[in-house]
């Protein structure tokens, strides 16, 4: 999958643009995110290491839980369709209403929900 990411305050996808704190905009090389695995976790096929999705925005709720946690709980949650799990706090499950853009980050796994 591409890495994809808002142009900052300006909106729309420029794969070479991430927003840092403020607004302000850092110039990256396109990069492509492979998968970790594609061997279930429950019903998640697909897990990102290093990855974040949808950084602060459609996230459904936060639970506290190891990584093998998070796809049961996105698994019961109407709506979620994927996690993002970092270790704050002991292990905590970001759920989320959306699939991407998946954004590098060293302290965040993602998972996807089989739909």
């Amino acid at each position: 999958m591409q890495y994809c990411a808002k142009s900052c305050n300006i909106g729309g996808c420029n794969p070479q643009v991430t927003c840092g704190s403020g607004g302000q905009t850092t110039t990256t090389t396109n990069t492509t995110i492979a998968p970790t695995t594609q061997s279930a976790l429950g019903t998640c096929t697909i897990t990102y290491s290093n990855t974040d999705i949808s950084p602060g925005s459609h996230d459904i709720s936060t639970k506290l839980g190891q990584i093998t946690d998070c796809c049961g709980f996105c698994n019961s949650t109407a709506g979620c369709l994927a996690y993002v799990w970092d270790n704050g706090q002991g292990g905590e499950c970001w759920l989320k209403s959306a699939t991407g853009p998946l954004v590098s980050n060293t302290a965040k796994t993602s998972g996807i929900l089989n739909q």
